[in-house]
């Protein structure tokens, strides 16, 4: 296992730096997982359920997701000193798919008065494909007991309170809220890497994943502040919009700057709203410091490209709706 450093490392999001690690770290693993699609091996043994034709639409940006994901599998390796299994690609793959329907539902449906109840969104059509053919998948290499016992484990300790924590956030729209919310939803990734720990065989220690936990925090920082101006109009909870609201000076500036239109890039907060882009950037550094593998720190600095050029977080749903 890796070891406690004393070194804090900063997150640097320089234009330089951020094209560097494009270049050097990112591209070479898009064009792998763009040419080779490794993830998606093997799906024609279960049948999957992924349409051809958005296979075909989604092609780039899946392999975006891959070669995100492929870091974070890296990261799983050098924090657990453990190789990984054939196939475990494929588990995060299914369930990323998973999650994401899940969050359609919720986007959709929250408030709306409509049924969060645990046993009725997991019987909707679109979630229990998705669970069938990941179990179907996983049922190859004997691995369901265990996977299901987890997840089922898991459902009962966290969807309640991330409904509940969900609600009060959209509700109240305030920064405290919303993190609360935030530190729930980022279980997930902590989640998926126990499931791939639960598929390899392996016994790892709790406090050895935590660098996804932090991941998904972070990451989340990330997505509100490409996402600000989209979550607004929706009426989404969103960390970056509560901050600067506690502002009332660099709130106006906001306001305006989204009336005319303006790119909102990393570089505009920092320039325009730089109290507000302090504060943010706290929070985010202080999980950033935490984290111990390289390669999960890598991903978390790549999770900035789309609010470093000022736009919205590339997402499938998003695709298949233009």
């Amino acid at each position: 296992m890796i070891k406690q450093k004393s070194v804090l490392y900063s997150l640097n999001l320089s234009r330089f730096y951020l094209f560097y690690m494009v270049v050097f770290h990112l591209l070479p693993r898009y064009l792998y997982h763009f040419i080779k699609q490794p993830f998606c091996r093997d799906m024609s043994a279960i049948d999957d359920q992924l349409p051809q034709q958005n296979r075909k639409q989604r092609r780039s940006l899946r392999a975006t997701y891959d070669a995100m994901f492929s870091f974070l599998l890296d990261g799983y390796v050098e924090l657990a000193e453990a190789k990984l299994a054939p196939g475990t690609g494929q588990i995060v793959l299914f369930l990323v798919e998973l999650t994401r329907r899940f969050d359609e539902y919720l986007d959709e449906y929250l408030g709306t008065g409509a049924s969060f109840a645990l046993n009725e969104v997991l019987e909707r059509p679109a979630v229990q494909e998705q669970r069938a053919a990941f179990y179907r998948y996983v049922e190859l290499f004997g691995r369901v007991e265990p996977i299901q016992k987890y997840l089922k484990q898991s459902f009962v300790t966290y969807y309640d309170t991330y409904i509940h924590t969900l609600n009060t956030a959209k509700n109240s729209l305030q920064f405290e809220d919303t993190l609360e919310a935030v530190k729930v939803e980022s279980r997930w990734l902590h989640g998926v890497m126990e499931i791939v720990s639960l598929f390899n065989g392996h016994q790892i220690n709790d406090e050895v994943l935590n660098d996804f936990y932090l991941f998904g925090m972070i990451g989340k920082f990330a997505d509100d502040m490409a996402d600000v101006v989209c979550d607004i109009k929706q009426g989404l909870p969103n960390l970056l919009y509560a901050l600067i609201r506690q502002n009332p000076e660099e709130y106006a500036l906001l306001q305006l700057a989204i009336e005319k239109g303006k790119c909102l890039s990393i570089y505009w907060w920092k320039k325009h709203c730089p109290i507000t882009y302090m504060c943010y950037f706290k929070h985010i550094e202080h999980y950033y410091q935490q984290m111990k593998s390289s390669k999960v720190r890598m991903a978390s600095t790549l999770m900035f490209l789309p609010p470093a050029r000022g736009v919205q977080c590339p997402t499938l749903k998003r695709l298949e709706k233009s």
